[in-house]
């Protein structure tokens, strides 16, 4: 063999020895410190609801969109946005009614939660955008807050009230209601979508 051919070898020979030195020096990736950290913390859930505190959280619902329907009614100027704001005020009223009827007859007391202040101070805040909305915007602040509004309203009610309820018939009342918030958000997004779209200042 050529003494160059000799030379080569053997420093190939070297250089793998050295890298495999190397390999069995470097500690496993899964040893390394960074991939043993903790993982992040997590938000705490939020707690559950008692049956009169999800009840009360129902009966919510209707009484803010009553208020709404109410205002939508003096203040609207499409005549599809206040036939919406009608058909609101004269559903919500009916479901509102039912539920206190089941209330008084369970004898279901109108119970707070951490839930219900929330939904309240949104509420609150719903109220004051629509007061203070110019008149040629009325429409379109309303129905966008009713297309969130229900959209919330769903979400509550899937993800807080009925897991909270046990009693039959107080799940079947929710689940009627959530039909009707159902077929309420499509109507609802039809009327938005046939508006104008806003006017730049």
């Amino acid at each position: 063999m050529h003494p160059n051919h000799r030379a080569l070898i053997a420093t190939a020979v070297g250089a793998l020895a050295l890298v495999a030195s190397q390999a069995r020096a470097e500690p496993p990736a899964q040893n390394h410190p960074a991939n043993n950290a903790p993982p992040a913390p997590t938000a705490a859930p939020s707690p559950p609801l008692s049956q009169p505190e999800a009840w009360t959280l129902a009966e919510a619902l209707n009484a803010g969109e009553v208020k709404e329907a109410q205002a939508a009614l003096t203040k609207a100027h499409s005549p599809a946005v206040k036939d919406f704001a009608q058909h609101m005020l004269q559903a919500h009223r009916d479901a509102d009614k039912t539920e206190r009827d089941v209330a008084a007859r369970l004898r279901i007391a109108h119970t707070r939660s951490p839930a219900l202040d929330a939904m309240e101070a949104e509420q609150r805040d719903s109220a004051q955008k629509l007061q203070s909305a110019s008149a040629k915007d009325f429409d379109r602040v309303y129905m966008d807050a009713q297309v969130k509004g229900h959209e919330d309203a769903l979400a509550t009610i899937d993800g807080k009230i009925l897991p909270s309820l046990t009693d039959p018939q107080l799940r079947a009342n929710v689940e009627a209601l959530r039909a009707i918030v159902a077929e309420h958000l499509d109507e609802a997004k039809r009327v938005q979508a046939g508006l104008a779209p806003p006017q730049s200042p």
